[in-house]
């Protein structure tokens, strides 16, 4: 499933500070807002829904799948 963007804003200094002090922990504000959007997901929606979304999913991640086992052949002589 496609990924949709979210603007945040934050002042330059913290954001600035931000990136500082995550760098030592070996990880980026998008990566942390990222975590932060999984969680506020799964909280948030219920169950039955987040289930039916990830059904949606793995069919589209097997169509994907499929149609790149489809490209690539060599052909035949």
């Amino acid at each position: 499933m496609r990924k949709e963007n979210v603007t945040v804003g934050i002042e330059a200094e913290k954001l600035r500070a931000l990136r500082f002090y995550l760098e030592k922990l070996g990880t980026t504000p998008q990566a942390e807002l990222e975590k932060c959007a999984q969680e506020l997901y799964r909280k948030n929606v219920p169950g039955p829904t987040r289930s039916y979304i990830d059904s949606i999913c793995a069919e589209d991640e097997e169509q994907a799948g499929g149609r790149a086992g489809r490209t690539g052949g060599t052909a035949r002589q």
